[in-house]
C-alpha cells in the first residue's frame, strides 16, 4: 500500500521546496488554552509546518487589499465557487472510490459533508505539520484547527464521512475503524487498503497493521480539533500536547525564531517553515554518512538551516516575505537576493493598470563568487 520513500527522494523534495519558496470521542481529553497562534502546538520534531490565522481574522485587511477588490468581481467569485465544487467532487471520488453509474448523488452529498468539515479550516485558525515516520520512512501529516462556531457541523461531517464504506462489525473489508491511544489522547480512525483486511486487537500488532495502510484519525480536545494521517503524526501531537502549557513545541527552535522575526507582518494571513536541520538529522539516523551532494556547496545551499516565510497584507497590498536562515553563508544563490530595497520605488516604475507586479533586488556581484 505504501511506497517507501528513499532518502535521496526526500533530499530532492527538501531542495525543491527551498528553491520554490525562495524564487518565489467519549474519553475525556486534557484541556488546553487557546493560543494566539498555533505554532506553539507544532511538535518539536516537525520538519515543516504552515499556519493560517483564518479568513475571519484577516477579512478587514483582505477586503482593503488589491486581492480583496478583485475578489468582489462576480466572474471571479463564480470561478472560485465552480472550482471549489469540482475539486471537492474530485477528492470525494478519490477518497471513497465513487465513480460508477448512479454515484453522482452520493458524490454531491459527500462533497457537502467534506465542505462542512473543511469550512473551519478556511475561516478559523488552523495549522498543518509534517513529521517523518521512522517506521515507514514516509511523511506523516498532522492538522490543528479551532472550529469555533462551526464545531457542531464539523463534528457531524467527520462522523458521517468516517462511516462510508465500512463492512458489518467483525467482517473483513477495505475499510476498518479503530481506536488508537497515544499518551493521554485517544484517536478514532479509519484504515483503508485496496484489499480486504481485519485489524488485530493487540496494541503492538494494531500499530504495525496501521503503519502498512492509509489512515485518517481524529481527536477532539476542546477547543482544538486534531487530525493525523499516520501514527507518527498522532504520537508527535501527543508528546507535545501532553506538556502544554509547560513545553513549547517548535517555538524554541533558533532557526525558526530567526525566520519568524525576519518575516513578521502585522496583518499576516499564513506563515510557514521548513526545518532543513531536522531533515538532515532524520537522514543521518538511518545513514550516519548522509550528506548533501557536493554540487550544492558552490550554491551556498550546504549552509541552509531553515527557510520560511509569511504571507499577508501591508499597505493594502498582498505581500509575501521569505527568509533563508543560512549562518556563515558568504556565497551562492542565496547571496543573489539583496536586502534593503524599496518595493514602493520598484512599483512606481510599473504601469498603474498592471494586474500583477513582482519586485525584487539582485546582487549581480554574487554571481562571480559562485
Amino acid at each position: 500500500m505504501h511506497g517507501k520513500t528513499g532518502y535521496m527522494n526526500l533530499l530532492v523534495c527538501v531542495i525543491g521546496v527551498v528553491f520554490f519558496m525562495v524564487v518565489q470521542p467519549a474519553v475525556a481529553q486534557p484541556a488546553v488554552a487557546q493560543p494566539e497562534g498555533l505554532s506553539e502546538l507544532i511538535p518539536a520534531d516537525a520538519v515543516f509546518f504552515i499556519e493560517r490565522r483564518g479568513h475571519t481574522a484577516v477579512k478587514e485587511a483582505f477586503d482593503a487589499s488589491n486581492l480583496g477588490k478583485m475578489a468582489h468581481d462576480d466572474a471571479i467569485n463564480q470561478f472560485v465557487h465552480d472550482s471549489r465544487v469540482r475539486i471537492g467532487k474530485m477528492i470525494v471520488r478519490k477518497l471513497f472510490d465513487f465513480g460508477g453509474e448512479g454515484d453522482e448523488e452520493k458524490v454531491e452529498r459527500h462533497r457537502k459533508l467534506l465542505h462542512e468539515l473543511l469550512k473551519p479550516f478556511w475561516y478559523n485558525q488552523c495549522a498543518m505539520f509534517v513529521v517523518l515516520n521512522k517506521e515507514t520512512q514516509e511523511p506523516g501529516f498532522g492538522f490543528f484547527c479551532i472550529p469555533g462556531k462551526y464545531e457542531k457541523e464539523c463534528k457531524s461531517a467527520v462522523e458521517a464521512l468516517m462511516k462510508v464504506g465500512l463492512p458489518p462489525a467483525g467482517q473483513a473489508g477495505t475499510r476498518q475503524t479503530f481506536t488508537y491511544k497515544s499518551g493521554s489522547y485517544v484517536w478514532q480512525g479509519v484504515a483503508k487498503d485496496y484489499k480486504e483486511f481485519t485489524l488485530p486487537d493487540d496494541p503492538k500488532e494494531l500499530a504495525k497493521a496501521l503503519n502498512e495502510r492509509s489512515v485518517f484519525m481524529v481527536s477532539w480536545m476542546h477547543p482544538v480539533l486534531l487530525v493525523a494521517s499516520d501514527l507518527a503524526a498522532a504520537d508527535a501531537i501527543a508528546r507535545t500536547m501532553t506538556f502544554i502549557p509547560g513545553a513549547k513545541g517548535k517555538v524554541p527552535n533558533e532557526s525558526l525564531k530567526h525566520v519568524m522575526r525576519k518575516t513578521a507582518l502585522k496583518d499576516w494571513a499564513f506563515r510557514w517553515y521548513l526545518d532543513v536541520e531536522a531533515v538532515m538529522r532524520f537522514m543521518r539516523e538511518k545513514d550516519p554518512d548522509a550528506k548533501l551532494p557536493s554540487e550544492l556547496g558552490p550554491l551556498g545551499l550546504d549552509k541552509v538551516r531553515g527557510v520560511g516565510g509569511t504571507g499577508g497584507y501591508a499597505d493594502n497590498v498582498y505581500t509575501r516575505r521569505t527568509y533563508v536562515y543560512a549562518p556563515g553563508c558568504d556565497r551562492g544563490i542565496i547571496r543573489l537576493f539583496k536586502t534593503g530595497g524599496s518595493y514602493k520605488k520598484a512599483f512606481a516604475m510599473t504601469p498603474s493598470e498592471s494586474t500583477f507586479r513582482l519586485a525584487g533586488q539582485f546582487d549581480m556581484k554574487a554571481l562571480t563568487k559562485m
